[in-house]
């Protein structure tokens, strides 16, 4: 299959993606997608050039593939996985060395998502607490990890609220 058929599905893609704004990510058995790879190989196989089935078979897999996952969108991430509890261990760390005010502790995550920039972007929404003054609060950080540039992730943002 040419490039220029990949790019061209790929500009579908992204421009379907537009029509769709609030999706962040896509079921590649969602009945929208199965009409938009119908549609797709409809208007290719009746082109002058046509495509045989194994280019069928391949443009599908592909555009499967594809939406799978929005690129650039969030992904939801285990609140629970090791990684997401160290990343957000780090983040709390870094903010509680530079800030005056008194150490943040985390008691539970509730959500966690991630999102592929130049690294990957991280929004963590926990619930924490004041080492001193024991109030809780509904935090939210933002860490990007670039491990090619730092091996220690970087704290974008940590905002807290009072419960």
């Amino acid at each position: 299959m040419g490039p220029l058929i990949i790019v061209v599905l790929f500009l579908g893609i992204s421009t379907y993606a537009k029509v769709c704004p609030g999706c962040r990510e896509v079921s590649p058995n969602s009945p929208v997608i199965h009409e938009y790879l119908a549609n797709t190989l409809q208007s290719l196989s009746t082109s002058p050039r046509g495509l045989i089935i194994q280019e069928q078979i391949e443009v599908k897999r592909i555009l499967k593939a594809a939406f799978q996952c929005l690129m650039g969108g969030h992904k939801k991430k285990d609140p629970e996985d090791q990684e997401i509890k160290d990343l957000l261990s780090k983040a709390v760390s870094i903010h509680n060395s530079k800030s005056n005010d008194e150490n943040i502790l985390v008691i539970k995550i509730v959500e966690a998502t991630s999102q592929v920039v130049a690294g990957l972007k991280y929004k963590l929404i926990f619930i924490g607490e004041g080492d001193t003054s024991k109030k809780q609060y509904n935090c939210v950080a933002e860490v990007l990890s670039q491990p090619w540039i730092s091996p220690e992730p970087q704290l974008l943002s940590l905002n807290l609220s009072p419960l």
